[in-house]
């Protein structure tokens, strides 16, 4: 408990500083881009954690959901 306890009181701490977050690259791609040269050594374990089904459910519930141009050629033409 004294562990926790520790880390609740540095919380705030952590958060204002972000120590220990990795840093920021100086370059950062586009999202399109990063989506296109995503690596194919990609494996299942990599998405465990990924809640997928709340994700669909969330895109084909939103109605004001917008795609922009220069994704369209990455989506299949029935989702644009």
């Amino acid at each position: 408990m004294p562990f926790a306890r520790k880390m609740v009181d540095l919380l705030e701490e952590m958060k204002a500083t972000a120590a220990g977050c990795p840093s920021v690259p100086a370059e950062i791609p586009e999202a399109l881009r990063c989506f296109t040269e995503w690596s194919e050594k990609v494996s299942s374990e990599d998405w465990q954690f990924a809640d997928f089904a709340a994700l669909y459910q969330y895109l084909r519930g939103n109605r004001h959901l917008q795609i922009p141009q220069t994704w369209r050629g990455t989506i299949p033409d029935r989702l644009g």
